[in-house]
Order: C-alpha cells, then sequence, then structure tokens
C-alpha cells in the first residue's frame, strides 16, 4: 500500500528443532515519485518459497521470499543462519546467475513458486603461509565484518521510520494511536490498521472494552462461557511482524481462537495505552496480573494472556510470548481450552447435582402432601369437627395474611415515595431528626430542609408506623407533628436543623 511501511518475513524451519524465525523490515514507498514500473510491483507481490539443501550437514530450510530479493541477499540470509561467511559459499545449481549477485530471483529463471537450491562450503587454501594467532583473529574479524555490512541492521528507531529521496521521514502508523478514549472507537482502529498491515484473515478481535470483553467471555450461563484472549501488540518488538503474520494470522490460530475464544486486543507500543491497560488489569484481573504485564520486556512481546473465570474470580491462566512456533501455540490453545472445558463441566456437575437435590426434596414434599390428603380422606368422617376447625383456622390464617400482604403492599408503596436521604458530606439545608419508636429503638433519618413535611409520613409509614395509627410527638414544646400540613417544609414548621420525635400509638384509632 503506498505510503504505508511493508513488512516481509521468512522463517527457516530445520527438521527435528524448534522454528528459528529472522525478521527482515524493508521500507518503501510504492508511489509516482519513484517511477515504478509495472514488472517491479509485480516483484514486490510474487514470492518464492525455496528449500535450501546445505550439502555438508544435510540440513534443509525452507524460506519465503519476494521475487525482488537479489542473490546476494539471500546468500547473507544464509550466511546469518548457518555462520558460513559468503566467500565460502559454493552454490551449485543458480540458473542463469553468471556470478551476477545483483541479480534478482525472478531474473533467475527460478520454478516458480517452489525451487530448490543446494551449497557447500568452499575447501580452504591449506597452503597459505602461516599467520600467528593474532593475524589470524584480525582476518576473521574483518571477514565478518565485510558479510555483516550487507545485513539488515536498525536501531529502535530505525524499525518506524524510512527515509525517502527528499529526506522526508516516515512513520508506521500505530495499530492504536493516542487519544482515542473511546475502547470501541480504538478497537476498530486497531483492527483496520492490523489489517493494513497483515491482511483480512486474522482473529476477530472483540470491538469494546476489556470490561465488556470479560462480560461476553464470562456470561451468566456456564454453557455459554468462553476463555478470553488477550493479544498484546509491541511494534518495537523484533519478533511481532513474524510472529502476527506467520502464527496469530494462520488459518489454524484463527479458526481455533474464533471458534473457542473471546479474543480481545491493545497495542502497548505507546506509553500512554501500556498505562492504560496496566490499570485495566489491576480491575479486573488484579494486581498481581498488571505486575506480571509491567516486567515484560519489550522484546518479549507480542504475548497472548489466556483468562478464565474460576467461580466467581477472572484469572490469567497462561501467558504465550512471542518467541515460540506455530505447534506450540496451538498445543497451549488446545490445553487452554481443555483445562477450561474440564473446569466448566466439573461446575456444571455440581450445578446438577444441586438440581437434583432440589427436585427430590420437591418431589419428597409433593409426595408427602398427598400422602396428607389421602390420611384426611380415609378418616373424613371421624374428623369431621377436627376439619371444620381446621378449616377455621386456616380461614382466619388467609384473612391473616391478606392483612399482613395488604399493609405489606401499603408500606412498600410508601417506601417508594421517601426521597433520597442526603449525602454524608452535605452538611448545609439538611435536617437531622431522631425517632425515638414505641418498641424503645431510635431511628436518626437526615432530609433535605426544604423537602415536604410528608417525606417523613412516608419514611414512618415505611416503617410500619402509618400515621393513620400512630402520631409523632415533639418533645417541647409538645405537639402533634402527624397534625401539620404535610406541604409545608421542614423549616416552616420548625423541625430544622434537628429535632427529636416520639412515636406514640394514637388509642382513638380504630
Amino acid at each position: 500500500m503506498c505510503g504505508v511501511p511493508q513488512t516481509y518475513s521468512i522463517n527457516v524451519y530445520s527438521p527435528g528443532k524448534q522454528c528459528i524465525t529472522l525478521l527482515f523490515i524493508h521500507f518503501f514507498m510504492l508511489t509516482e515519485r519513484y517511477n515504478f514500473s509495472f514488472r517491479e510491483q509485480i516483484e514486490v507481490i510474487q514470492r518464492f518459497e525455496l528449500v535450501i539443501v546445505d550439502k555438508d550437514t544435510g540440513e534443509e530450510r525452507q524460506v519465503s521470499y519476494p521475487a525482488n530479493k537479489t542473490i546476494r541477499e539471500v546468500k547473507i540470509d544464509v550466511h546469518t543462519l548457518t555462520s558460513v561467511a559468503v566467500r565460502h559459499q559454493n552454490w551449485l545449481d543458480w540458473p542463469q546467475a553468471n556470478g551476477d549477485d545483483t541479480l534478482t530471483l525472478a531474473d533467475c529463471n527460478f520454478n516458480f513458486p517452489n525451487h530448490r537450491l543446494t551449497f557447500c562450503r568452499k575447501q580452504e587454501n591449506h597452503t597459505k603461509p602461516h599467520k600467528s594467532e593474532d593475524d589470524e583473529d584480525v582476518v576473521t574479524d574483518s571477514d565478518e565484518f565485510e558479510d555483516a555490512t550487507d545485513t539488515l541492521d536498525l536501531d529502535d528507531d530505525a524499525q518506524f521510520f524510512g527515509d525517502d529521496n527528499n529526506g522526508q521521514s516516515h512513520k508506521f502508523k500505530p495499530l492504536l494511536p493516542s487519544g482515542i478514549d473511546d475502547p470501541t472507537e480504538a478497537l476498530t482502529f486497531f483492527t483496520q490498521e492490523f489489517e493494513e498491515r497483515y491482511g483480512q484473515t486474522h482473529p476477530f478481535f472483540f470491538l469494546g472494552s476489556l470490561d465488556d470483553a470479560t462480560k461476553e467471555a464470562f456470561k451468566p450461563q456456564l454453557v455459554d462461557r468462553k476463555p478470553l484472549a488477550i493479544y498484546l501488540h509491541h511494534d518495537r518488538s523484533v519478533q511481532v511482524n513474524v510472529f502476527c503474520s506467520q502464527l496469530l494470522c494462520s488459518e489454524s490460530i484463527v479458526s481455533y481462537l474464533s471458534h473457542h475464544f473471546v479474543t480481545w486486543a491493545w497495542d502497548l507500543t505507546l506509553d500512554i495505552n501500556k498505562a492504560r491497560l496496566l490499570n485495566m488489569c489491576t480491575e479486573h484481573f488484579g494486581s498481581m496480573a498488571a505486575s506480571t504485564v509491567r516486567n515484560i520486556q519489550d522484546d518479549q512481546f507480542p504475548i497472548i494472556l489466556i483468562v478464565m473465570k474460576s467461580r466467581s474470580n477472572a484469572e490469567v491462566f497462561s501467558i504465550s510470548q512471542g518467541n515460540t512456533s506455530l505447534d506450540e501455540m496451538m498445543t497451549a490453545l488446545i490445553h487452554s481450552v481443555d483445562v477450561f472445558n474440564h473446569q466448566r463441566s466439573v461446575s456444571m456437575a455440581e450445578d446438577s447435582e444441586r438440581f437434583e437435590a432440589e427436585r427430590l426434596r420437591q418431589e419428597q414434599d409433593a409426595a408427602y402432601q398427598e400422602s396428607l390428603i389421602a390420611d384426611r380422606a380415609k378418616a373424613e368422617e371421624k374428623e369431621r369437627t377436627e376439619r371444620e376447625e381446621r378449616e377455621k383456622q386456616q380461614r382466619e390464617d388467609r384473612e391473616r395474611k391478606e392483612r399482613e400482604q395488604n399493609e405489606e403492599a401499603m408500606r412498600l408503596s410508601l417506601e417508594q415515595q421517601v426521597s433520597e436521604e442526603p449525602p454524608a458530606d452535605i452538611k448545609d439545608g439538611v435536617s437531622t431528626l431522631r425517632m425515638r419508636l414505641p418498641n424503645g429503638e431510635t431511628l436518626i433519618r437526615r432530609f433535605y430542609g426544604n423537602h415536604a413535611l410528608e417525606t417523613l409520613f412516608y419514611f414512618i409509614g415505611s416503617k410500619g408506623y402509618r400515621t393513620e395509627e400512630y402520631k409523632l410527638l415533639t418533645t417541647w414544646p409538645k405537639r402533634d407533628v402527624t397534625s401539620l400540613d404535610g406541604a409545608k417544609t421542614f423549616e416552616e414548621c420548625g423541625l430544622y436543623p434537628q429535632e427529636t420525635l416520639f412515636v406514640e400509638e394514637r388509642h382513638d384509632a380504630e
């Protein structure tokens, strides 16, 4: 894409050994000022899959290169991989090379897209004059320096900047720039920029805050829960591009994450974004998890945190760093899902046992009730008198329950009409009332002084002392507050800033 630095990587695989990944970052601008031809652009897009055979050791390495890679660059890469200096490499089958190391792979008439190359080490000339160890060290250092001058050696800033012909600098567009406060907007930008770099094939990143992602992963129903995978990106890690392009965006990883995980992502390249993540980790997973992320070095990124919810707490189960292979990463994800499924199965079994115990209890209760009904039917004639008395008692109980329910409904209605108590830090304009109840208890309640007196009536009524049955009396001078106009304020009724009231039952209440 024009104006965006492109990243190419090669993966070198040695049979029976762990995957070795080397990263080469090339900066170029495909703009009109460069006048790139159609052929040159095609060479950037085309990629050769080469199998390089070390004839001396028998090892084979698989590498992937763009078609515009030169022979010289390939030889330098082989030097990096095998420690065989370029001048000591004897290539047996470069087609149409004729010793010209400036030719590109597209010019070499290779089989596309797969081609096989073989090299061996040139034999040393043992007839050379004897040199001292110091001389040999000097020559060796010089040779290594000669080969190293063509290798890519970028400092931290060079990984993010490149100079064009006019001396201008062009930056990578960060996956997560500063200044985006909304998490959904930030993750949307992250996803779009990630696709610009690594293509459309990638895990689905949850668009929302970490809090929303945890809610999505850890739903109330156990059967609906999934583990949470948190991908943490860092552009200053030399292995980030290889990890993203070769591992995270591989079809097997993408498919597995999509089916078994809720995946959330964040970019820690900028310090402000790292600080935001640490705060989120502390809030959701505790200070230990935040401390673990804080202590991870830049070159250990990217990482994937696997978070699971055990009972009521969400905890970090595992951390996978960027220096891993595809097989190791897949194995770690499968292990995480296995552990998660086991824990979920145990929890579901416990819930099932509780449900079964409750069902058995209900069945026993139902059987017991049926037994009582059968016994009453058998002794109906004998127990007629007792039944009539029992029915009378049941009728009285129902009436009593109805009265209690009506009183409770009225109490709840009054309670809903009570205004909220002023916060403790508010002192001005607040009236504090102490109310002595008939049972000796004391209620202390604060009200806004400019609120209507009826708020007090609602409050005391919600406690079971409705003004129809009880009255509120001041101490001195003694007066019945319930006889006052409820529309007046506490201040107007002289109940400000504080007062002690006695709750007494009305003797004239019917």
